[in-house]
């Protein structure tokens, strides 16, 4: 119980409050901009814009090669330290990397008619690079100030995409006001960066080798690229071959719910920097990850019965009837959902595992791929998202079994099945209850409000539930020790 208390310190759900913040605040600028333009834009027109921002995360992910969620597994003091130690040659090739990335995915954006080159090109590089700084600045804990940031350039974002409607949709003018922003991001994060690097001792920057790390970081490197080409080649493949109309059909409905990655990465982030400096506590881990998956699952199941019972109403109101067609493949993405209670290669990268996480990536790949044409013949759409959903399941199973192998425990130990089991049956019979007796008596648009505001209380309150209940075991376990 002590290890259970350990783990359950203010420090961590702070953490990852303020890293979800940092995250948060971009997204959400980002939905409300995609929505705002499905409502205004014919379908043809918004799936050219959609199209730009489903081949964005691919193109920087392999111009990122994986250091954002590398830098993340050291302390501040030795990634400091290896970067120190590496020779200016690889800055260099590592440059050349990044504006190949820059340059073919400018190339992208010229065939597809949505941005020009030198715009697209330049966007690239400055994303990219405040990718890196962000992850490296929270790393050092200088969450704050990145949130802060985080928040602006997000109210930017939605003035910007506001604006360029108003004087008269022109996509040019609106790339360039949001490459001005972008760099501006940039710019306080360079500034931070060295004041941060500054203040990190030097005794601790030989703490690893060099071999070591690069070993973690080309597992990392290839991690991150196959993660985000399984989350989006789907839909690369429609905005490519297909008409604009279906590829803005298929990208509303098998999108990533949002938000939901966002606390999912964010609790993982703050339990990477917290297993940093416990590395081989394999109790405390097994801890840790019991106390991350009961709090994710507060949030994650009561979302997840929502989505599934409001599904219609969602569709409906939002994109007012214009995308009813994308219910079906949202129906088909959405029980991935429940899975992001968990954060199932958080201790498998703590512990350099990277081949283990490699495996499962090009596993999933593969089932994925090789079940999307059959279930798209058999139907159509929803089945490859089908197929996507299906392959991630296989893939959590797989973690599961090999984080319990490496921490030395069974897959029941490090999985809280039984905390997880009473909320997912309490959850349904909720929302299928109240879903049932809203429908009878309010309009589409009254019940979609009513069931925001209702899991939104219900989310908060089992949150609230469990953090007490983990204090009040931690105190009692305190009070029984002395």
């Amino acid at each position: 119980m002590r290890l259970l208390q350990k783990a359950n310190s203010n420090s961590l759900f702070g953490r990852s409050l303020f890293i979800f913040l940092i995250r948060f605040f971009p997204a959400l600028a980002s939905v409300l901009a995609t929505i705002y333009y499905a409502r205004q834009l014919d379908v043809s027109v918004n799936g050219k814009y959609v199209s730009f921002w489903l081949q964005l995360p691919l193109m920087a992910a392999i111009a990122g090669a994986g250091i954002n969620a590398f830098m993340l597994t050291y302390t501040p003091g030795v990634i400091v330290g290896l970067f120190r130690r590496l020779k200016r040659q690889y800055f260099v090739l590592y440059g050349l990397w990044v504006l190949a990335a820059a340059f073919l995915f400018a190339a992208m954006q010229v065939h597809s008619g949505i941005s020009g080159f030198t715009l697209s090109f330049f966007f690239l590089v400055a994303y990219v690079c405040s990718t890196i700084l962000e992850s490296f600045l929270i790393a050092c804990r200088n969450v704050r100030s990145v949130a802060f940031v985080n928040i602006v350039y997000a109210v930017s974002f939605v003035v910007l995409h506001w604006y360029a409607m108003q004087v008269g949709m022109s996509f040019p003018f609106l790339f360039t006001g949001l490459l001005i922003i972008c760099l501006l991001r940039l710019l306080f994060y360079i500034i931070t960066t060295v004041i941060s690097a500054r203040k990190i001792p030097g005794e601790v920057h030989g703490a690893i080798s060099l071999e070591d790390s690069r070993s973690l970081w080309l597992h990392m490197m290839f991690y991150d690229v196959s993660q985000v080409a399984f989350k989006w080649i789907d839909k690369i493949f429609i905005s490519l071959f297909l008409a604009a109309a279906l590829s803005a059909i298929y990208f509303n409905g098998a999108n990533d719910i949002p938000f939901l990655p966002i606390i999912l990465s964010a609790v993982g982030s703050a339990v990477l920097i917290d297993l940093a400096a416990n590395k081989n506590d394999d109790k405390y881990t097994v801890a840790l990850m019991q106390y991350s998956a009961k709090v994710l699952s507060a949030i994650v199941f009561p979302v997840f019965f929502f989505l599934l019972f409001f599904r219609y109403e969602i569709f409906s109101v939002v994109f007012t009837h214009k995308y009813e067609d994308s219910v079906p493949i949202f129906l088909a993405a959405v029980f991935v959902v429940p899975l992001r209670a968990y954060n199932f290669t958080t201790v498998l990268q703590n512990r350099h595992k990277g081949r283990i996480i490699n495996t499962g990536a090009i596993a999933d790949l593969l089932v994925a791929c090789a079940l999307m044409y059959p279930l798209y013949l058999l139907m159509g759409l929803p089945g490859i998202a089908l197929a996507f959903t299906i392959s991630t399941y296989l893939q959590a199973g797989y973690y599961l079994y090999h984080t319990a192998k490496v921490l030395k425990v069974s897959v029941r130990d490090i999985v809280p099945y039984r905390n997880w089991l009473i909320k997912f049956i309490v959850f349904f019979l909720f929302f299928i209850v109240f879903h049932y007796a809203l429908s009878m008596y309010f309009s589409d648009k009254n019940v979609l409000i009513l069931a925001c505001i209702l899991t939104a209380i219900v989310a908060l309150a089992a949150l609230r539930l469990e953090l007490q209940k983990h204090s009040t075991d931690g105190n009692a376990s305190q009070d029984k020790a002395k």
